[in-house]
């Protein structure tokens, strides 16, 4: 089958996922009120503070520069980069007065992205342009995907809900038939996925890669292939590698790292009886004393719950059957899943911990997500005999849309509006101290005898840019306390012009409540006399270097994939 498209059907699809995705936005169409999650507050924070770093010149961003007392806390060096540098490059130049209407644009284009490569993945499986246009209409209009756009406002997880199928799609690509386009683009999609959701990059990894093995075996594909995919998947850590080694070392150290629970305990979120629920459905009766502050009701949806209920009758009842390589290994796999994200026993306490990075098990919904797309493909073209119309794919649309919409919900307004967000820039909950190191947990030096602590030195020094500079006479040799929070080997402090070695000390001697955040302030000994301190968050300069390097490699590998006469892959596109 010839899977060629004319400009007119290419336009046509973007007009179709584009209306789709569009109409998702029905609980979050007004540009000031915000529904009631804390989420939508903290993200829509984070995209006007991208906005802010990016106008410093910080690229990639790390730090937030309003945030924090103007410390230079580097929310973007410990999460989601990309995700906020592309919503901060929106809300720069296209709506500067309000980063929601960022926020929607980065997720509508998400979301068309999304609705074309479900297509084009389902399309390789297939072979059925109608089911593959069912499939991406399916995923789109999944409850998790609804429910993290309207009602729990997690932008970045949505966002990486939408970059699966693409990262899915390359990977096949590059395993069916290897090229350094391909290898180029799987890179790039695996790189892009990882700094968008760190989440969802560490358990698409497990699933992904276990379904390509499967592939890779029963289709009798050289082990080659598979290791050309591997070494993208290598690669791509590579051009990461100054967003991920920071976390790496320094997570045993965050406030955010008591936040990792066992999933088993999060598991009254996401009960069997609602998983199979055909409609959205609370867990407990409302309000449930407060324990669930806004309806985040989470299921499957029957879509895909009957998709696998027919692949599981065919191989029961109808063994004879010869069902595509695929089937088996998704249908055993969205088993596996299934089970991961209802958690009813806790295995989680067995297995490594940071596996625990994914906190609730509903966010396995993701993985669901496309098995379920790619087993309903199949299911739709199985049922009908491969005899679809335009009539099918209507009633298709339109059943599937009444099927998973009660899921589109509308939840409480927020107290706080956009306008305030802006005039005011702070993140609650977590993200008000997620990547500040605990002193409770680092060791750091007891306020010494000749020390200038941050309030006495937050009137010498002033901020540039990105970079902070103080200028301080000294009558004796003095310990100061820079406005800057401390991070090891991750701060570039010069006295003078020469770099010089500093300490963590806490920016208070004594705390009276006990739940308030006590943070380390780099300080650093200074000589009697004049002196011109610059301090500058960095990160990890030997990890740059790493990255530094593989995007110049990657660039001169696209420049010679695309060079003429050069081997190409014309499925590229």
């Amino acid at each position: 089958m010839q899977n060629t498209y004319t400009f007119k059907q290419h336009f046509l699809l973007i007009i179709l996922f584009g209306f789709l995705a569009l109409s998702l936005f029905s609980p979050i169409a007004s540009n000031e009120y915000l529904p009631n999650s804390q989420d939508f507050l903290n993200h829509i924070v984070s995209i006007s503070e991208a906005k802010q770093a990016l106008d410093q010149g910080q690229f990639p961003i790390r730090v937030a520069p309003d945030l924090y007392q103007h410390w230079q806390y580097p929310h973007y060096q410990f999460y989601s980069p990309l995700a906020y540098t592309i919503a901060g490059a929106i809300h720069q130049w296209l709506v500067p007065q309000n980063p929601f209407i960022a926020y929607k644009i980065t997720l509508w284009l998400a979301l068309l992205l999304a609705g074309i490569f479900v297509f084009r993945l389902t399309l390789q499986f297939v072979e059925s342009r109608f089911a593959a246009l069912l499939s991406a209409t399916l995923y789109l209009f999944s409850p998790y995907l609804m429910l993290n756009i309207g009602v729990r406002g997690d932008f970045t997880e949505a966002l990486a809900t939408c970059l699966v199928p693409l990262t899915l799609y390359y990977s096949i690509q590059c395993h069916n038939k290897p090229a350094l386009n391909m290898f180029i683009a799987t890179a790039l999609a695996w790189f892009a996925l990882a700094t968008i959701h760190l989440v969802t990059f560490i358990f698409s990894s497990l699933f992904i890669g276990i379904f390509l093995i499967c592939l890779n075996v029963q289709n009798n594909i050289p082990l080659k292939n598979l290791m050309m995919v591997g070494l993208a998947y290598g690669f791509s850590g590579l051009l990461a590698a100054w967003y991920w080694a920071p976390i790496i070392l320094l997570q045993p150290y965050l406030y955010i790292h008591h936040a990792l629970a066992n999933p088993y305990y999060t598991n009254w979120l996401n009960p069997l009886s609602t998983l199979l629920s055909p409609s959205a459905v609370s867990p407990m009766p409302l309000p449930g004393n407060g324990k669930l502050p806004f309806p985040f009701y989470v299921g499957i949806g029957w879509p895909i719950l009957i998709a696998v209920g027919v692949v599981i009758y065919k191989k029961v009842c109808e063994p004879t059957l010869k069902m595509p390589t695929f089937v088996t290994p998704l249908l055993f796999l969205f088993i596996f899943a299934f089970f991961i994200t209802w958690s009813p026993v806790n295995f989680w306490a067995y297995i490594p911990e940071y596996f625990k990075s994914l906190q609730f098990g509903f966010r396995i919904l993701i993985q669901l997500m496309w098995m379920g797309a790619l087993l309903f493909g199949w299911v739709i073209i199985e049922l009908f005999q491969n005899k679809l119309d335009i009539r099918h794919i209507v009633l298709g649309i339109l059943l599937i849309g009444i099927a998973n919409g009660s899921w589109l919900l509308t939840g409480s307004s927020n107290d706080k509006k956009v306008a305030d967000l802006v005039q005011h820039p702070a993140l609650y909950e977590w993200g008000a101290r997620a990547y500040v190191i605990s002193p409770l947990l680092f060791p750091h030096a007891p306020y010494p005898a000749h020390f200038l602590s941050v309030t006495q030195t937050e009137h010498i020094c002033y901020s540039e840019k990105s970079k902070l500079t103080c200028q301080i006479s000294l009558p004796q040799a003095t310990i100061i306390q820079l406005p800057l929070l401390y991070y090891p080997n991750m701060l570039t402090i010069k006295v003078d012009g020469q770099s010089v070695h500093y300490q963590p000390i806490a920016a208070t001697q004594k705390i009276e409540n006990f739940t308030q955040i006590n943070p380390l302030l780099a300080s650093i000994s200074l000589s009697q006399g004049t002196h011109t301190i610059t301090a500058q968050f960095t990160g990890l300069k030997w990890a740059n270097w790493i990255s530094l390097s593989a995007w110049i490699g990657l660039l001169i590998a696209l420049i010679w994939a695309r060079a003429p006469n050069k081997c190409k892959n014309k499925n590229l596109y």
